[in-house]
């Protein structure tokens, strides 16, 4: 069996079930997270997060989980609410930058892709 097929989840009774490749996509697929996932399946959040991330390398197209909130409880609107009380402007400017911040960096590992496919179907220069 490969590896993908032989990852383990423990049951009620302590023994150690498969959870076999076709199993885990569709549960991934019907779940509404990855933490979702995990309790569905039996397995850590970081095995059901590598895995999904180790089938997406090899070209399975396994759809995104939004992101975790981690150990913190990420508000995002307390905190946006917060700093336009600290900066003392609307809560409207700071969406507003908000949006700008994450447009830049959708754009800039945009770039980042279209410059590493670029400078791999670049001819390799030979000086001489």
């Amino acid at each position: 069996m490969s590896k993908e097929t032989t990852e383990v989840a423990e049951n009620e009774d302590g023994k150690k079930d498969f959870v076999p490749m076709n199993t885990f996509i569709e549960c991934w697929e019907a779940s509404s997270s990855a933490q979702d996932c995990a309790k569905r399946t039996g397995l850590g959040i970081n095995s059901v997060t590598t895995r999904a991330s180790n089938y997406r390398s090899h070209g399975i197209p396994l759809k995104v989980m939004p992101r975790g909130t981690g150990k913190h409880g990420l508000d995002l609107h307390k905190a946006l609410e917060q700093i336009a009380s600290l900066r003392h402007v609307s809560i409207e400017q700071v969406q507003q930058a908000a949006e700008t911040l994450k447009q830049q960096q959708v754009d800039k590992a945009a770039a980042k892709t279209a410059n590493a496919k670029q400078s791999q179907s670049e001819p390799e220069k030979v000086s001489v």
